[in-house]
């Protein structure tokens, strides 16, 4: 998406962004620790590449149906 070689509008929801950090998941490789592999630094990093991310799941629809009619 950065090198704009993938030239469809991305609209993603990152699930879990309500973990507080240092929260353990299921398994030990999603463990969150210091800001890396957060919710929030991935959030980020997507919008810097120019990902379109929504807070919630009913967001995913709308958004994609706006971003085809401005097409």
């Amino acid at each position: 998406v950065r090198k704009k070689e993938f030239t469809k509008p991305l609209v993603i929801f990152v699930a879990g962004a309500w973990a507080p950090e240092g929260m353990r998941f299921s398994h030990a490789s999603s463990i969150i620790e210091r800001g890396k592999g957060s919710a929030k630094s991935k959030i980020q990093t997507l919008k810097e590449a120019g990902v379109h991310v929504v807070d919630r799941p009913d967001e995913l629809a709308p958004t994609i149906k706006r971003l085809i009619q401005a097409k």
